[in-house]
């Protein structure tokens, strides 16, 4: 399987190509399966322990439904850049440029954006880790090896990181991992809250819609209790302790053994739909 990768990710492609990745990537077998939307909310607080991008996120997504609206934008954009063609993979990343060239906020001061290198790469590792961990715990049988990173180097190029700021090789992505988990997380009172406040969210909350009948609210309890035990599980131990996140030993033992069960059934779990019709509309008007 060859990679797409062009000089210039901003220039126009032919249509009619396969895109960046295609079938049989890795990014195309990972990403096809629904399960990991759980791993989104992972995401966040891990993003949330770089107090500059916090600040960011936190200026606009402040309740169930910003977050709901955040989710589902970039849900669309990652369709876009592993399922879209060329056309439609930089039709998105240009969409994205763009809605972050928006964003500015003040931070003692001084004006910051979301395009900032260091931001953007703090946002990248998250994402990377994520996919990375949830391969290793939930779809084993899908290699994740150097081939695997370059396609996550393209894929970073594609939500807008230059290639010279991205680790180069999967070793040295490792080390500046390793360095911010040892010696630059940030947590405050504020992001402490703030992620805590999003672990008590409902699914109801964030996937389904919000005139959901309250009485039957309690059917998704166990489902919450159990997105809530995984975020935990999932992410760094280093970040689980500094935002005070722990698991009790019969917790850990009940996720270990469910990750088990759901690794044997992986293969039969629901997909997204990524027929060619499907993605060669995400060229037309759907990425505004």
């Amino acid at each position: 399987m060859m990679l797409n990768k062009p000089a210039d990710l901003n220039e126009k492609p032919d249509d009619g190509n396969v895109g960046f990745f295609g079938p049989g990537s890795h990014l195309w077998l990972n990403h096809q399966y629904m399960i990991r939307a759980i791993g989104y909310p992972v995401a966040v607080i891990i993003i949330a322990t770089n107090p500059v991008v916090f600040e960011i996120i936190s200026s606009y997504i402040k309740t169930p439904k910003a977050l709901k609206e955040r989710l589902s934008i970039t849900r669309q954009y990652s369709f876009a850049f592993v399922f879209g063609d060329k056309h439609s993979a930089l039709k998105a990343s240009n969409a994205l440029r763009i809605a972050h060239q928006k964003i500015k906020y003040a931070i003692s001061g001084n004006l910051r954006s979301p395009l900032e290198p260091d931001l953007m790469l703090w946002v990248f590792a998250a994402l990377y880790y994520t996919s990375k961990k949830m391969n290793e715990l939930l779809l084993m049988n899908i290699p994740f090896n150097e081939k695997t990173y370059e396609e996550y180097k393209i894929l970073g190029q594609l939500y807008g990181i230059s290639e010279q700021h991205l680790p180069q090789t999967m070793e040295s992505f490792e080390q500046y991992w390793h360095k911010i988990l040892n010696e630059h997380l940030v947590v405050t009172e504020e992001s402490r809250a703030y992620v805590n406040s999003k672990l008590q969210l409902s699914v109801i909350d964030i996937f389904l819609s919000q005139r959901f009948p309250a009485k039957l609210r309690f059917i998704f309890k166990p489902v919450d209790h159990f997105i809530r035990i995984f975020c935990i599980y999932f992410v760094p131990q280093q970040i689980a302790d500094a935002f005070d996140l722990h698991l009790s030993p019969w917790q850990r033992a009940s996720m270990k053994y469910i990750l088990k069960c759901v690794r044997r059934i992986h293969g039969v779990l629901p997909k997204r739909f990524t027929t060619e019709k499907r993605v060669r509309l995400l060229g037309n008007d759907e990425i505004d």
